[in-house]
């Protein structure tokens, strides 16, 4: 019998066995997957300023377009809605050109990197 979630029952004695299965599910999956993540970079190949800084606004600027994209939905990017995001009118477009310019900047980030390690 599965205790009432919130109660004193549930938080003493489901959640620890919800908190120690995902624990194990995790370990699992590192286990596997952890040779593919490791990446050999010598100490010369590292990316450079500017490709630092690309790829800091990049992220930046994907988060929030996908930020601003979440409030407007799928229904406000087919009507062209605007909506306020933190107090900012957004519309469906100007969230995904966030998106896009962030990914560009991704991209050009990883190119220059690339550039530095074959020169």
């Amino acid at each position: 019998m599965v205790p009432a979630a919130g109660g004193l029952a549930w938080w003493t004695l489901a959640l620890p066995v919800w908190l120690v299965a995902c624990g194990l599910a995790l370990v699992g999956l590192v286990a596997i997957f952890r040779r593919f993540e490791r990446i050999a970079i010598a100490p010369a190949s590292r990316p450079g300023t500017a490709a630092q800084l690309a790829a800091i606004g990049g992220t930046a600027l994907s988060a929030a377009g996908m930020f601003a994209v979440a409030p407007i939905g799928l229904t406000g990017l087919l009507a062209l809605r605007t909506e306020a995001v933190d107090g900012v009118p957004m519309t469906g477009f100007g969230a995904l050109a966030l998106i896009f310019a962030g990914v560009t900047l991704l991209v050009l980030s990883g190119a220059r990197r690339e550039k530095q390690l074959s020169a």
